[in-house]
């Protein structure tokens, strides 16, 4: 079973992808609550079913005074980037419903609940990537309406194209120069 939650205003998400991130995310928060800086209520903490990888919710005393410094403070803690990508982006997708006093863009996956009812399940076995899968999960199309397949970006994913090799020159860089490099890379 698959427990989706969409972050609620006084809540904080953060995908941790290493040891070091969760270390950075602790040492953060601990300085963060020693200086008041940010109103910390809680953590909940626990591994996730990847080696290495970690969910924490951080709650705050109260809703947090702007949804862009919440967002500052999860980049600062060091959540995962292409997640951080994807709450922004989903942020300002119309598409996406909006939930009372729940943050349309920030959603976690987990295989565990949490101290809270999820806000919507699945049954789903694979990974929430493919639109054969995002296309059917129920718990996407109630969270994600009609952008629940939206993919915001270009990514990389695995290293399919050799190492690129380019003397990256100072100054104007024009975008007919770094289509070349993409055509040498290719080869």
């Amino acid at each position: 079973m698959n427990y989706w939650y969409v972050a609620r205003w006084n809540e904080m998400f953060l995908d941790l992808d290493s040891r070091r991130a969760l270390r950075r995310a602790v040492s953060v928060l601990l300085v963060a609550i020693k200086t008041d800086k940010l109103p910390v209520a809680g953590v909940f903490l626990y591994r996730t079913k990847q080696r290495g990888h970690y969910h924490m919710v951080v709650t705050l005393r109260c809703k947090a005074p702007v949804w862009t410094l919440k967002m500052a403070w999860l980049l600062w803690m060091g959540n995962d980037r292409l997640r951080m990508a994807y709450i922004l982006a989903r942020w300002n997708d119309a598409r996406v419903p909006v939930m009372v006093d729940r943050d349309r863009g920030d959603l976690l996956v987990s295989s565990k609940p949490y101290f809270r009812p999820p806000d919507a399940k699945c049954g789903c076995k694979e990974k929430h990537k493919d639109d054969s899968v995002t296309n059917k999960c129920p718990a996407m199309r109630k969270l994600l309406g009609r952008a629940r397949a939206a993919d915001y970006f270009a990514r990389t994913g695995e290293r399919r194209l050799k190492p690129l090799r380019v003397r990256v020159p100072w100054g104007s860089v024009p975008v007919s120069k770094l289509k070349g490099w993409l055509k040498d890379a290719k080869r």
